[in-house]
């Protein structure tokens, strides 16, 4: 399992979020119909190895956008990503997830005009020792 398949497990394991979006977590896009509230992942470059003193890294950024009808609701199910994933350490995705740790770099809402609902996005960047 890598980094950005490891963070979708995590986040539809979240009883928070779950209890929030259902089933409704779709990696890279969902469907322009799709039901709100739901959270879509998209990871935003190729990972990448860093190394620092002898020590070698592997960094994911992606980010993250909850869907929602209205502005409370995308903050509701935003503050819930936020609490699956901030300064999240351990082993990521489950028995056969990643060991990594992970930050919130920024979020901010927007309308989505054509939808007619809300969204918030949510950055992250996933590192893991290698």
């Amino acid at each position: 399992m890598n980094l950005f398949e490891s963070l979708i497990a995590a986040l539809k394991a979240d009883a928070g979020l779950i209890a929030l979006v259902g089933a409704r977590i779709y990696p890279m896009r969902a469907d322009e119909d799709l039901t709100p509230p739901a959270v879509v992942v998209i990871p935003l470059a190729t990972a990448r190895t860093q190394t620092q003193e002898g020590a070698k890294a592997e960094a994911q950024p992606a980010r993250l956008t909850t869907h929602a009808a209205t502005l409370t609701s995308a903050n509701a199910v935003k503050e819930a990503v936020i609490a699956a994933l901030d300064n999240y350490s351990g082993k990521l995705g489950g028995v056969t997830g990643v060991q990594c740790e992970i930050w919130v770099t920024s979020t901010w809402p927007t309308p989505d005009i054509r939808a007619d609902r809300w969204l918030y996005v949510v950055d992250v960047e996933i590192w893991r020792a290698l």
